[in-house]
């Protein structure tokens, strides 16, 4: 269980890639529609090559969701 309002950080593992790829595609999508982050579209998006098991740091929120920090 996470603690109220808080996050856990933990090794990142292949089943968290997707769930990566999915939130950076989000992200993306967000930041073309913000001036100052223009250039966020021509750099590469996140793939599954960009991370590996163990050297990646995921977040778990109370929501579920995660964020990774390669």
């Amino acid at each position: 269980m996470l603690p109220a309002g808080g996050i856990i950080l933990r090794p990142a593992t292949p089943d968290d890639i997707a769930a990566m790829m999915e939130i950076s595609a989000e992200a993306r999508s967000r930041y073309k529609t913000i001036a100052a982050y223009e250039y966020v579209e021509a750099t590469p998006a996140v793939t599954e090559g960009r991370f590996r098991a163990g050297r990646s740091v995921v977040a778990e929120t109370p929501r579920g969701r995660s964020s990774a920090l390669p």
